[in-house]
């Protein structure tokens, strides 16, 4: 993924399946690297919540 000059964001999209099944969570990371000023790393970890058991 690359940001042009001047934009500040991005979408990333998971497709979910919404099913009656019991899952684990499941997570990824997101690691930036490059990002001025900041000259170093960003990463957050996301997580995905299997809910779908509660309906």
């Amino acid at each position: 993924m690359i940001f042009a000059d001047g934009e500040k964001k991005k979408t990333i999209e998971i497709p979910i399946l919404n099913d009656t099944l019991r899952e684990y969570n499941e997570s990824f990371e997101v690691h930036l690297s490059a990002i001025y000023p900041l000259n170093g790393r960003v990463s957050t970890k996301v997580v995905i919540y299997d809910k779908d058991h509660l309906k």
